[in-house]
């Protein structure tokens, strides 16, 4: 969707939402909900909301505050410098704080075949220098470890694969009134999924039952 499309889709969106239920029941071609549907879609909208509570709070209390003070001590942990003299120019520094310096150390390793005939010394130092960036990355897991992110980033993924789950479970159930419709477009949107065709092919069927707006 581009960006000239939300004002209209907020719209009807907000239309629907402020609906008043007589209104709803009498507009043309929208069918009565019933109980069984309406309620099925309420219990499933009550889910998802407990699931985004619960994963939206843990996320906030738990998971930042421990991914932050991770994060603080990772950057304390100095960065490695190697010099590497050719004899054919000046030396050149390299850093393990360097993307481009690690990643051509590794690509040189990884062709040791080759390289050891051309600059056997060079591959002696690209193994060094890789050794002091597996190093600093050992030191970065135990840290990790040591901030407990493992335990809260799994108890993380639970909580999100239950809003996945509840989130699914109510795009496929049925609407059971148009300010249903509203309910679940609004989770689409909120959760990107006006994107996802299957999502919208559902919610299409929903539109298609209850009868146009």
């Amino acid at each position: 969707m581009n960006q000239k499309s939300n004002p209209s889709r907020r719209a009807v969106i907000g239309t629907i939402a402020a609906a008043p239920a007589a209104a709803v029941s009498a507009m043309p071609g929208a069918a009565l909900a019933s109980p069984a549907t309406a309620g099925a879609f309420q219990a499933a909208l009550a889910r998802y909301r407990h699931a985004k509570a619960a994963s939206t709070e843990y996320e906030h209390s738990c998971w930042e505050p421990a991914f932050a003070k991770y994060e603080q001590a990772r950057a304390a942990i100095p960065h490695a410098e190697l010099g590497y003299d050719d004899g054919t120019r000046e030396m050149r520094i390299y850093s393990t704080a360097s993307r481009t310096d690690v990643a051509i150390a590794q690509a040189i390793l990884k062709d040791t075949a080759t390289w050891a005939r051309e600059a056997p010394g060079y591959v002696q130092f690209c193994g060094a220098f890789d050794h002091a960036v597996q190093q600093r990355e050992a030191k970065m897991r135990l840290l990790y470890d040591e901030y407990g992110l493992n335990q809260v980033g799994e108890r993380l993924d639970t909580l999100e694969g239950e809003v996945y789950a509840s989130l699914k479970a109510l795009i496929e159930c049925p609407a059971g009134s148009v300010r249903q419709i509203g309910e679940k477009m609004e989770v689409m949107e909120a959760e990107g999924h006006f994107g996802v065709e299957e999502s919208r092919e559902l919610l299409a069927a929903d539109v298609r039952r209850i009868g146009r707006f």
